[in-house]
């Protein structure tokens, strides 16, 4: 049986972490803020505005993960499991936890 897990993450700027990066006042406005990690950080001929950031850049706000399962011998994917946490609702090690207990009935 072939039994994979995906995991889902998302992400949002993390604008307190940037200010200090910057060097910047906590003041500064995030949207002045995301124009200079953009400024700083986009590749040639990229649009700054839009500019995908580097990951440390980033605060994690959700994990979702899907378990699921197949015979050796090919078939239909059966889910077995999805499961989702908001770090609003647990610490960051708590979702990790949670996420990498064995999943019901599988």
């Amino acid at each position: 049986m072939t039994a994979p897990v995906v995991f889902d993450i998302e992400a949002v700027p993390d604008f307190e972490m940037a200010r200090r990066l910057l060097a910047q006042p906590d003041g500064t406005a995030d949207g002045e803020i995301r124009r200079m990690l953009g400024e700083r950080y986009s590749r040639a001929g990229e649009d700054p505005a839009t500019a995908f950031l580097k990951a440390p850049i980033y605060r994690i706000i959700s994990i979702a993960a899907l378990y699921a399962k197949r015979d050796d011998g090919g078939g239909p994917w059966t889910v077995t499991q999805i499961g989702s946490r908001s770090v609003g609702e647990k610490n960051r090690g708590g979702i990790a936890a949670r996420l990498r207990q064995k999943p019901s009935g599988g």
